[in-house]
Parts: structure tokens; C-alpha cells; sequence
């Protein structure tokens, strides 16, 4: 799933003139959400929840 800014830079390459926050609301009311990128852990917090 795209962001709100890759939606609306396609939308604009076929030639729809719309505002990003138009396409940010548009996508909330239809349940689209983009896909984040996982949170990555540091060395340090791995080994220090392995020693709990």
C-alpha cells in the first residue's frame, strides 16, 4: 500500500488535480493505511532484554 504522497503523485501523473490532504482524508474514510517500516532494535536493547 502506497502513502498519501505516492497516491497523490500518481493521481497528478494522469492528470487529476487533487490536494494531499484531500487524498489523506479520502484514504482515512476507505481504511487505507501505508505500510511503515518495522521498528528496528539496537544491539544494546536486544542483549539487555535477554539478560532479564
Amino acid at each position: 500500500m502506497y502513502g498519501s504522497q505516492k497516491v497523490n503523485k500518481a493521481l497528478v501523473q494522469q492528470g487529476v488535480t487533487v490536494s494531499e490532504k484531500t487524498v489523506v482524508r479520502i484514504m482515512k474514510e476507505l481504511g487505507l493505511k501505508s505500510k511503515t517500516a518495522k521498528e528496528i532494535q539496537s544491539n544494546h536493547e536486544l542483549q539487555t532484554s535477554a539478560a532479564c
